[in-house]
C-alpha cells in the first residue's frame, strides 16, 4: 500500500492498494493527509465522479476502504470496449477533503 499526500491541496492524496489477500476491506493510515476531525470522502480513480468507497470524519484511526469491484467510466468514443475489473486485488484511490 502507498499513500501519496498532494502537496499543493491538504488533505487530498492518493492511494495505491495492493491486495493480495483478496480482502473486501483494507485499512489505510490517514495520519499523514488528514486533520483529526476533519470530514473525508474516498474516491476510486476508476470513476471519480462516481459514489465514494470511504467517507466520514477522520478519527485518527486507520480507515477502512471498499476493494468491492467498482464499474469504471467507460473511454470516450470506445462504447463497445470491456474494461477490465481489477479489484479486489488492485485499487487506485484519492482522498479528498470536504
Amino acid at each position: 500500500m502507498f499513500v501519496r499526500p498532494n502537496k499543493y491541496e491538504p488533505g487530498r492524496a492518493h492511494v495505491v492498494i495492493f491486495n493480495w489477500e483478496d480482502q473486501s476491506e483494507v485499512l489505510v493510515e490517514l495520519a499523514d493527509v488528514l486533520e483529526v476531525g476533519q470530514r473525508f470522502r474516498i474516491v476510486s480513480a476508476r470513476n471519480f465522479y462516481g459514489p465514494s468507497v470511504a467517507e466520514g470524519t477522520y478519527s485518527g484511526r486507520a480507515v477502512a476502504v471498499s476493494m468491492v469491484p467498482v464499474a469504471p467510466d467507460q473511454p470516450v468514443g470506445m462504447a463497445d470496449y470491456e474494461l477490465p475489473t481489477v479489484e479486489p486485488q488492485f485499487g487506485c484511490f484519492v482522498v479528498l477533503p470536504e
